[in-house]
C-alpha cells in the first residue's frame, strides 16, 4: 500500500512537472532578456505592502499609484492598518477599492486585496 502512495505520487509530480514546461516562453535573443529584465512584466515586480492607515481619498489613490509606478513597482498589496480613518469595510471603503482597482488596471498595475 505504501509502495502504491509513493508511485502515485512520482506519477502526480512528473505530470506537475511536464506541465510546467509546456509552456516555454520565447526569448529569441540575449537582447530580449536583457529588456525583461530592466522593465519586467507586472507579474515580476515587486508587490509591497501599500498600507492604507490614514484617511483615504480618491487623489491620494492617484497620487500614491503614480509615486509607486515612477519607482517601477507594478503591483501592490492593500493593507488597512490602524490608524485608518476611513471605516473599514463600509460603502465608502468598498468604493475606494473599486476606483483604486480600476485606477491600477488604467496604469497597467495589478492590486492584491
Amino acid at each position: 500500500m505504501k509502495t502504491l502512495r509513493y508511485v502515485i505520487l512520482l506519477i502526480a509530480a512528473g505530470f506537475l512537472l511536464i506541465q510546467g514546461c509546456t509552456k516555454p516562453q520565447p526569448l529569441d535573443d540575449y537582447q530580449k532578456t536583457a529588456d525583461l529584465f530592466k522593465n519586467p512584466p507586472a507579474d515580476y515586480t515587486t508587490a509591497p505592502f501599500w498600507v492604507w492607515n490614514d484617511k483615504v481619498t480618491q487623489k491620494t489613490i492617484d497620487e500614491q499609484l503614480a509615486q509607486y509606478r515612477q519607482n517601477g513597482i507594478m503591483q501592490l498589496i492593500v493593507h488597512p492598518r490602524p490608524g485608518l480613518i476611513t471605516p473599514y469595510l463600509t460603502e465608502e471603503w468598498f468604493n475606494l477599492v473599486k476606483y483604486a482597482t480600476a485606477h491600477a488596471k488604467e496604469m497597467g498595475m495589478k492590486l492584491w486585496l
